[in-house]
């Protein structure tokens, strides 16, 4: 795993300020662009992984009855970027059941039926909003695919 580094609340707000302050650029006669990704910026996806998880162990019951009770218990803060990571955390590791995982993670992630348990990045609404009455240009880039 890879460890990153955290600003504390006080770092965080100074740092959202003076993006919200730079997106203006009003001085310079033209308003400036902030990109948000969508997954884990404005939206926390982890919950739809959950519920992916959770949606597979049903199908591991009898065949790995443990893996499925692990992933029956996989809750928002064991999910992290990478499926794999993300079993490990909750102690899936057979080689193969990481593989089908994540398969089926992948074939139901990014499709609309799913979309529905993502839930705001606290406070990313608010931002979002001070960047646009600040005159700042808001574009959301993201991994997803046009089809799902």
């Amino acid at each position: 795993m890879h460890a990153h580094l955290r600003l504390d609340g006080r770092a965080q707000a100074e740092l959202l300020r003076d993006i919200v302050n730079r997106a203006a650029l009003r001085d310079r006669g033209g308003a400036g662009v902030v990109v948000f990704d969508l997954d884990g910026t404005v939206c926390d996806n982890r919950p739809r992984t959950a519920r992916i998880f959770r949606e597979l162990a049903e199908h591991w019951t009898h065949r790995a009855p443990e893996a499925a009770a692990r992933l029956r218990g996989a809750v928002p803060t064991d999910i992290v970027y990478r499926i794999v990571d993300s079993l490990a955390r909750i102690g899936v590791t057979d080689v193969e059941l990481v593989a089908e995982a994540e398969r089926y993670w992948r074939e139901r992630f990014f499709f609309d039926e799913y979309l529905k348990h993502d839930v705001e990045v606290p406070g990313a609404a608010r931002f979002a909003r001070a960047v646009h009455d600040a005159g700042g240009t808001i574009v959301y880039l993201t991994g997803r695919d046009l089809p799902n």
